[in-house]
């Protein structure tokens, strides 16, 4: 009885045994007073047996807690289960004693301390491991292995099948209507519509005597209005599918929105989308792989190389297996060896960077010499890191693991040219081929394919040409000329730096949105419950005055009385509600905060679930899921309990109450106060009352606890907002020269932070081309930024994008086609030919040069020759305009010292 085997829980016992013994001797003493009275009366036998039983417990009680007494503590510390030890456990539901466990006592210590205080998640201590998703997920399993393996069903196992007992009951179902609908049969019309009349009428005299007219007013309205539920609930069917679909297509459209809100405040384009928020455009995937053949890439450097568009990636995502076969066969190694991938968009996991780098495997202080050593932590989806940064540990994480197989989608995409180049010659070529690693390289940079084993040349979708070097060379001499001539051109421009690592800040806009979705879960339709219980109380006072005779007088003097009996009641409803609010806020809040990192690990593990896959880091990642999990489950069953807690306080006050008003009914009636015939009425009207005073209890408590909601709302609308200075509605043609003039200008992203612009000063005259350069971390992206003001200037002033179906290069070649159709004096391009092919890249270098010709043009790339043309060349360092200068490209080229010969090498 006592889960603790502590000596104090028997004192209910031995006050009971001894109670009922007692007992048991004065009725044994009540029949010894009779005439009959003897062993032979079967009474007194069973009174004698009873008591005998009643001594002998009774005696076993004081020894046991004699023992208990002395040698309880020993036993305790001997048979605890392992959780009790753990000093973080709360949740004591399943080791209480049988009173605690049916009436949630157990859970005072919690709601005495959300009086004192607010209560967070290290209170609510570890879940139980019984609720834990690991425990329930192995459970699940072994279910499934079970079902899988199972031969030959038993006779219970058939039973307790779903779909048997789904059969049976269909058959119970059926049977009782045949057997229902035969009885009726058996009784006559005319019987059944007789005993129907008389029953209405009856009742309707019957309720004319005691209430008089009014009666007649509420059989109507209950006749009008009973079928309307079942009218309210079929319109409520038919909307709520609707509801929901468009519900997801608003979500859909708004999560597309939220993920290129840069692109969308840099084009104006908020109206629009407001406007289209509601509209869906519905996906259509093609068929990407066509006839591809593959093999003999074992331990060799392959290079896969291609136009945008042409199915690199596609590629290399069909060899992970991330993308359905349609066609064909996909031929694996036998010995599941393990992969590694460096993805075009980089992951990074909210941990350490050397957690990112290891990722699962052993750590080896030596081999992770070569890398970073730091504990930093990392934000959600590594946004405190640039896209250089983020590129760096996915490399460091491939190099370090000892995958068999290491797949490398433009690893060169957010690295500068010297960056790239030692890259190359010390990871791939190096420590990857010491190791004899398969390394599949994917990427538009033709400087290093002499020294690749194999190399394949992808177009629209298919395999073109394959082969190695020397193959190519000689049976494809016109494709071996194109790539020599565009060497030399790039040899020429520039020394193949690749893509800056400063883009933009857009992380933060994303997590702030999506924790904006997590308060849209409570429905405020039931604030209107409260308002319905005042009505009904108004209508009874109403039909209860309009009714006045003298078995209505004996009524309300029987209410009186309740009243004044049941005001005590409220106000210990009143207590015990204010002490469940107090606690079930603080749940609520929790239940919130807890399951915003369950959303934010989903979303972050789908976003990297090729490179997880890849590294085979699936248990790990399962780990984190279930410990996130389990704190979020912890809340929700300290919510329940509390819950349930409420509704058993709420019941032992509704059956004291209605005990007492029952008592003092029958007290009126016997002392001639009430009649006889009120109290029956009397007692029906306290059970409605007090299923009433619950719902009333229940729906004030869920209001209080849904105006939390409104709170988080009012807290986001008071947030601060961006600040605009200056002109806000420009007139329709601005800009109209294309000048650009900023004094002294200082920005950073946070008032927490250090300024990432400090002091600039620039003046781009109209139709001027200007281009920006500069090391990462220097500012050229934040510059851009400032420019439109997506940062706020917090010193002096300044006057004056997603698409997953497709490559990355093609999504800059859309985003350069959307800026040559604008009609705009000013064009700033931030690494707008990163991940374009030379050739193209030249090509739409010659297009802006004559199609922009009258406009002011601002460049920032890494690529050399995307700015050696431009009038003036402008060098950033550390958030500083360190040079400014048209001659900086002919000054490096005649080997004359230049901070723009820092970061581009004289050729």
């Amino acid at each position: 009885m006592e889960v603790w085997n502590k000596p104090s829980g028997l004192g209910f016992l031995f006050v009971y045994w001894l109670w009922s013994f007692i007992i048991e001797i004065v009725r044994l003493i009540n029949l010894s007073y009779q005439d009959e009275f003897g062993i032979e009366v079967m009474r007194v036998l069973l009174g004698t047996a009873l008591a005998t039983i009643y001594f002998v417990l009774i005696g076993i009680e004081c020894h046991v807690y004699a023992y208990k007494s002395r040698f309880g503590r020993i036993a305790l510390l001997k048979d605890l289960p392992d959780e009790l030890l753990d000093d973080n456990f709360r949740y004591l539901h399943e080791y209480t004693n049988l009173y605690s466990k049916r009436f949630f006592f157990w859970m005072k210590p919690i709601f005495d301390m959300s009086i004192k205080r607010a209560l967070d998640l290290t209170d609510l201590g570890n879940l139980p491991k019984s609720s834990q998703s690991k425990t329930q997920y192995e459970r699940l399993e072994a279910e499934i292995q079970k079902q899988r393996m199972a031969h030959n069903a038993t006779v219970e196992e058939f039973f307790r099948n779903g779909f048997v007992l789904a059969f049976c009951l269909g058959i119970v179902s059926l049977s009782l209507e045949v057997l229902s609908n035969y009885s009726s049969s058996l009784s006559s019309n005319s019987v059944i519509q007789a005993k129907s009349a008389l029953q209405v009428i009856l009742n309707t005299i019957s309720l004319y005597q005691l209430l008089g007219p009014s009666s007649i007013l509420a059989l109507c309205i209950i006749i009008f209005t009973n079928p309307l539920p079942a009218m309210i609930f079929k319109q409520y069917s038919k909307i709520l599918p609707k509801s929901k679909t468009r519900a997801d297509e608003r979500l859909k459209v708004t999560r597309e929105t939220i993920s290129g809100i840069k692109v969308v405040k840099l084009f104006g384009w908020e109206d629009v989308f407001f406007q289209k928020i509601k509209a869906v455009r519905d996906q259509q995937v093609s068929e990407l792989r066509k006839g591809l053949v593959l093999g003999g890439l074992l331990r060799k450097l392959t290079m896969v190389i291609g136009e945008g568009g042409s199915g690199k990636t596609s590629l290399l995502s069909a060899m992970l297996g991330e993308m359905k076969t349609i066609r064909g066969v996909v031929y694996r190694s036998r010995n599941k060896s393990k992969v590694a991938l460096v993805d075009n968009n980089p992951w990074i996991h909210s941990a350490t960077f050397k957690d990112n780098i290891i990722f699962g495997n052993d750590e080896d202080e030596r081999r992770y010499g070569y890398f970073i050593r730091d504990e930093t932590e990392i934000g959600e989806e590594g946004i405190s890191l640039s896209n250089e940064q983020k590129q760096r540990i996915s490399i460091a994480r491939a190099l370090y693991s000892k995958a068999n197989t290491v797949f490398l989608d433009d690893p060169f995409f957010y690295l500068d040219s010297q960056v790239g180049e030692d890259l190359f010659k010390e990871g791939f070529q190096g420590l990857l081929r010491q190791e004899n690693r398969t390394v599949i390289l994917v990427t538009n940079q033709l400087k290093h394919i002499e020294e690749a084993d194999h190399i394949i040349i992808m177009k629209e979708g298919a395999i073109h040409v394959q082969g190695s070097p020397e193959r190519i060379e000689k049976e494809y001499p016109d494709i071996w000329q194109t790539w020599l001539e565009k060497l030399q051109t790039e040899v020429k421009e520039e020394e193949e730096d690749q893509d800056d690592a400063e883009r933009d800040a857009q992380g933060e806009r994303l997590r702030f949105f999506r924790q904006i979705s997590e308060y849209q879960k409570e429905e405020q339709i039931k604030s209107l419950i409260s308002a319905l219980e005042g009505l009904q109380i108004t209508v009874l006072i109403m039909t209860t005055i309009s009714a006045i005779n003298g078995i209505i007088i004996n009524v309300i003097l029987a209410g009186f009385f309740s009243v004044i009996a049941l005001l005590p009641f409220l106000g210990i409803s009143f207590l015990v509600t204010k002490y469940y609010l107090m606690t079930i806020r603080d749940m609520k809040r929790l239940e919130s905060i807890s399951l915003s990192p369950v959303y934010n690990h989903y979303v972050e593990t789908l976003a990297g679930l090729r490179t997880i896959r890849a590294y085979g880091y699936q248990k790990q990642r399962s780990q984190d899921t279930f410990r996130k999990i389990d704190q979020s489950a912890i809340v929700s069953l300290f919510k329940t309990s509390a819950n349930v807690w409420l509704a058993l306080q709420l019941a032992l006050i509704n059956s004291t109450m209605f005990t007492v008003l029952s008592c003092i009914l029958i007290g009126m009636a016997k002392t001639g106060t009430l009649a006889t015939s009120a109290v029956g009425l009397g007692l029906a009207s306290i059970i409605n009352s007090c299923s009433h005073f619950t719902s009333v209890v229940n729906n004030t408590a869920d209001v209080d606890i849904s105006m939390t909601a409104v709170d988080r709302l009012s807290d986001y609308d008071n947030l601060p907002a961006e600040e605009y200075d200056g002109i806000v509605n420009p007139p329709a043609i601005w800009p109209d020269q294309g000048e650009i003039v900023m004094d002294g200008v200082s920005v950073r992203y946070d008032e927490r932070f250090d300024p990432v612009l400090k002091d600039v000063c620039l003046d781009v005259k109209p139709q001027e081309k200007i281009g920006i350069s500069g090391g990462k971390g220097s500012g050229k992206s934040s510059l851009t930024l400032s420019f439109f003001r997506l940062v706020d200037i917090f010193s002096d002033a300044v006057v004056s994008e997603e698409g997953e179906n497709f490559s990355v290069g093609q999504r800059q070649l859309l985003c350069l086609a959307r800026a040559f159709l604008k009609d705009t004096k000013i064009l700033i391009m931030d690494e707008a030919t990163a991940s374009i092919d030379m050739k193209t890249a030249v090509t739409l270098r010659k297009i802006v040069a004559s199609a922009f010709n009258d406009r002011t043009v601002i460049t920032i790339a890494h690529r050399a020759a995307m700015i050696l043309g431009e009038d003036r060349v402008i060098v950033m360092d550390e958030g500083r305009v360190v040079e400014d200068d048209q001659l900086s490209p002919i000054r490096v080229s005649m080997g004359v010292e230049s901070y723009f010969g820092t970061d581009y090498p004289p050729v």
